[in-house]
């Protein structure tokens, strides 16, 4: 969660300056950094009930991905979640691909 409150906070926080470049790509950074560490946390394997919590802060982690290889194993979290717990999850994973496309 603390990772994905710092997603939430980079993209809505209205006193960044994001008129140089130099903070657009200190931005970007961070959110890669924070999207990367929502999904390693996932790739742990932890407990069923972290996982299930987890739906939203890979669907957000998600958003943040440029790389198809990122994207690939957001979708493959997500779909694990359904597969493996029975929670509700690949409609994220589609709303990913909708954004992606």
């Amino acid at each position: 969660m603390f990772h994905l409150a710092q997603i939430l906070l980079l993209t809505t926080n209205p006193l960044q300056d994001t008129n140089s470049l130099l903070a657009f790509r200190t931005i970007e950074t961070q959110l890669i950094y924070h999207a990367r560490q929502i999904c390693g946390i996932a790739q742990s394997r932890p407990d069923g009930s972290c996982r299930v919590n987890s739906v939203q802060p890979l669907y957000y982690a998600g958003c943040c991905f440029n790389r198809d290889d990122e994207r690939k194993a957001t979708v493959k979290l997500l779909e694990d979640i359904e597969n493996e717990l029975g929670w509700a999850s690949i409609y994220r994973a589609r709303d990913l691909e909708a954004i992606w496309s």
